[in-house]
């Protein structure tokens, strides 16, 4: 489990019970978990991946991001357009609006619309 400190953005895995150690030079607004060790961020709008040992920076112009155990991570922009991870700096873009696209699994999701109503995309 990870979480991101509302006092300065810090990110914290917990690691055994009462027990939490931070992610070294993570710091991000919005937290996503592929698996263990294999995380994606943004921050101040840039996208970062975390391997384990280190970030890298692998897009930007995102405002969430979220992702799902098979791989799949989709980044949605202030403005809706949402995007599929497929490589860094590589970013595909998928139609459709979301404010929020969270993946199931490849080409299936659920999100928030523009309108605020929860949408499904593909078959569950």
């Amino acid at each position: 489990m990870l979480v991101v400190s509302s006092r300065d953005g810090s990110i914290w895995k917990y690691v055994s019970p009462n027990n939490w150690t931070q992610v070294p030079n993570g710091y991000a607004s919005v937290i996503s978990v592929v698996r263990n060790n294999d995380y994606f961020v943004v921050n101040n709008g840039n996208v970062y991946q975390y391997n384990g040992s280190g970030w890298a920076k692998v897009g930007s112009g995102a405002a969430y991001i979220r992702a799902s155990s098979d791989g799949t991570v989709l980044a949605t922009t202030n403005s809706g357009q949402i995007y599929q991870f497929v490589s860094p700096n590589n970013w595909t873009q998928l139609s459709g609006s979301m404010l929020i696209a969270d993946p199931v699994k490849a080409n299936v999701f659920f999100g928030m619309g523009l309108d605020y109503n929860v949408y499904s995309y593909g078959t569950h």
